[in-house]
């Protein structure tokens, strides 16, 4: 399939009459076939298509018509239908009154093109040049991010339901590549046994302990049958090709996680030993992890919205970032602002709320010339419970020289540096017994009820002094109003998720669900754009309104 580049054609004369006559200058399908069209053209898309084939639909018409898609949370079908029926759509799309559209499958080839040549942001960022061209977008101020939980498309599975469907799509994954091998090395009654999806409700009608029982019996020799069909696609003598199988990884991944193999028999774990970041929830897709947050659960995965916050100027998303649920926010911070800086768009001021604030995150951002606004977590030593309790904060360090000055006029005994679990370095701090146990300090030093063996320890980070710059920080006025502009992006996620369908994944997959969420973003923007160009401001400040009292007059 070719791409044949044609420009962008004028708006159809037939068109304009009919919409000018009855839509509104001030409609946003009107501004943006006038205004903001040609954000995107067929050269744009270029490099995506071979030089010889037959001739594709243009790629410029078709991200217009999935932007539209995403502006209006509609189906493919739905979206195609809207390009036939809908005159505003036509008009923004400069196509004829009479133009009758084409299959909707075309937008999903289109967007499985961007993820197969790794252009999924290649949308939203034409979008974004073309907004600072026109003065719509100046990511150099102020720029605030927060993050939302996204469910998956796939349903939650109990440990029997995620064992047997694991062990089903590998053996139909096995059946498709080698029908012969499989049909020669599985027993036949697996067929009946793992042929179907089969949900517990179906498996287990027992009640009680009888569901118990039964659950755990077949939850064992569902891991019986799993690892011999791993030993057996492990031998020498099976082909290759069935070992490569990514369904057949995602098995042995799952079996790693859910059983263990004691004196060569399978027994079912009783607590799984994989940490949240690596667990599997289902094998259809084998990056939905499990989150937590403000006493909410979730599968699926978390996104990370970042946008303008200058009054003069509409609020443009200016980065996106999806990754599986339960990781920590504070590791997003530096892929959103490398993607800024690749922008031209990394602001002065970066404000988020404290699940993306810690002290490597404060001395990464001010490396990059950055100033990132949120709260630290407070001390939580036994001596910061205290009111007069001596906590690091009151501590002298000298990094250079390795040596550390408690309140009390004494120098630290020894000083190491180790890596920690996450591969940060942490500083190691003693000091002498023998001094702590004279000192009139104790008492406030060492925790109240502790017998006093050994002398004072410390672990701090190198960033210990940005951390307790920020902590003093934090409580002034100045601090406060500048955060406080940290609120306005709930006001947009929550129109993201009401509008536009952010909170629950289309697909499968982490790519096709980052593509999802480039294209609501750039959804977004183009409407936003529009409706600023169309004279709709968004109020910078509510006041309170009067409120009348139930019979006063």
């Amino acid at each position: 399939m070719s791409l044949k580049v044609q420009p962008l054609p004028p708006i159809p004369q037939e068109t304009q009459q009919v919409v000018h006559q009855i839509l509104p200058v001030t409609n946003i399908f009107r501004i943006i076939g006038e205004r903001l069209s040609n954000f995107v053209s067929d050269e744009d898309f270029a490099d995506l298509y071979p030089t010889e084939g037959r001739p594709a639909l243009s790629p410029a018409l078709l991200a217009m018509v999935t932007v539209f898609q995403f502006l209006e949370n509609l189906s493919d079908r739905q979206a195609v239908m809207m390009v036939v029926s809908r005159l505003d759509w036509k008009y923004a799309l400069h196509l004829p009154l009479a133009y009758a559209g084409f299959d909707p499958s075309v937008l999903c080839e289109f967007r499985v093109r961007l993820m197969a040549q790794k252009a999924e942001a290649r949308v939203f960022n034409q979008l974004l040049s073309t907004l600072k061209d026109q003065g719509l977008l100046q990511g150099r101020h102020l720029q605030r991010t927060d993050s939302l939980a996204v469910l998956s498309a796939v349903r939650q599975l109990s440990r029997l339901e995620l064992a047997m469907e694991t062990l089903r799509l590998a053996l139909n994954a096995v059946e498709s590549t080698d029908t012969v091998w499989l049909r020669n090395a599985v027993p036949h009654s697996w067929a009946e046994r793992y042929g179907t999806w089969t949900q517990h409700g179906r498996l287990v009608r027992a009640k009680g302990e009888a569901a118990r029982i039964e659950t755990a019996r077949l939850l064992a020799q569902t891991g019986e049958d799993g690892q011999w069909l791993l030993e057996k696609v492990d031998q020498a003598a099976t082909p290759p090709v069935l070992r490569a199988l990514p369904e057949v990884d995602i098995l042995r991944r799952v079996w790693q996680q859910q059983f263990v193999v004691l004196e060569q028999r399978v027994t079912v774990r009783d607590k799984v030993d994989a940490c949240g970041a690596d667990l599997i929830q289902t094998p259809h897709d084998p990056q939905v992890r499990y989150g937590e947050h403000g006493g909410q659960s979730w599968q699926g995965y978390q996104v990370h919205l970042t946008e303008t916050a200058e009054p003069t100027q509409p609020r443009i998303i200016t980065d996106v970032q999806t990754t599986p649920a339960g990781q920590a926010d504070c590791r997003q911070i530096a892929p959103i602002q490398k993607a800024l800086t690749e922008r031209d768009l990394l602001p002065e001021t970066h404000v988020a709320d404290g699940g993306y604030v810690n002290g490597d995150t404060l001395g990464q951002s001010s490396q990059r010339g950055v100033k990132l606004m949120g709260p630290v977590q407070a001390d939580t030593s036994p001596q910061a419970q205290r009111p007069d309790g001596l906590t690091a904060d009151q501590f002298v360090f000298d990094y250079e020289q390795q040596v550390a000055q408690c309140p009390g006029g004494q120098t630290s005994r020894t000083w190491s540096v180790r890596q920690n679990q996450y591969g940060a370095t942490i500083f190691d701090i003693h000091f002498a017994a023998a001094g702590c146990q004279s000192c009139d300090l104790k008492r406030r030093c060492m925790p109240t009820k502790q017998i006093i063996t050994q002398g004072r320890a410390l672990k701090i980070k190198p960033s210990h002094e940005q951390v307790k710059q920020r902590r003093q920080e934090q409580q002034t006025q100045t601090f406060k109003e500048v955060y406080r502009r940290r609120a306005g992006i709930e006001a947009s996620l929550s129109e993201m998720i009401r509008a536009h369908g952010l909170r629950r994944a289309r697909y499968c997959g982490r790519p096709k669900i980052h593509l999802q969420h480039l294209w609501i973003a750039t959804a977004t923007n183009l409407k936003r754009a529009a409706r600023w160009l169309a004279g709709c401001r968004p109020i910078a400040e509510r006041k309170p309104g009067l409120r009348l009292l139930s019979g006063t007059t």
